[in-house]
């Protein structure tokens, strides 16, 4: 009976769609159920490590910032010099240094000094100020604009220093200004 009744039915997609929107959402609401409890703990338990201190991820990314700091106020302007971080670390602590900086910009100050920083600042105006002169593709303008700020703001908490990926989305404004796609 179910099935006749179903099979006469004008529009049969429309209550299989609902059928399946709702065995969906009962799927989700157990998993939901099942799995907040976990994840609150979880994320109490990480904060509570963070606030403290004792978060292992957090204490190491203090400690390099602050060998970073110390190198940088021994070297200001030149830096230690580009890759010469660990053995300017290890040298100054005596002891081996941790394997890298987590922030592009502290790297940036401590093996490059002021004038890397300015000249990194330089290479990144490079690609933004073009960037906000294309004229023929505005897609294209939105997408190198939202690349260039993610680098940016990726360089806070990631090191792309030595990644060439990061050098090569800065030369795609260059490439940009070469194919004419820039007004004036």
């Amino acid at each position: 009976l179910y099935s006749m009744f179903f099979l006469r039915l004008p529009n049969r997609r429309f209550i299989l769609s609902v059928i399946f929107a709702s065995v969906m959402v009962a799927i989700l609401v157990v998993i939901v159920i099942e799995y907040i409890p976990t994840a609150k703990n979880y994320l109490v338990y990480c904060f509570q490590e963070v606030i403290s201190g004792t978060d292992a991820s957090t204490s190491m990314r203090k400690d390099s910032i602050r060998q970073a700091i110390d190198l940088f106020k021994l070297h200001p302007i030149l830096g230690v010099g580009i890759g010469s971080y660990q053995f300017a670390a290890s040298q100054l602590y005596g002891k081996p240094a941790d394997v890298s900086i987590d922030s592009g910009y502290f790297l940036i100050l401590a093996e490059l000094g002021i004038i890397g920083i300015i000249a990194f600042i330089g290479v990144i105006w490079q690609s933004i100020f073009p960037t906000m002169r294309m004229k023929y593709d505005p897609k294209l303008q939105e997408q190198l604009m939202w690349l260039i700020v993610s680098h940016i703001l990726l360089f806070i908490s990631y090191n792309w220093w030595y990644h060439p990926l990061f050098w090569f989305h800065l030369t795609i404004p260059i490439a940009c200004k070469h194919f004419n796609l820039y007004k004036g």
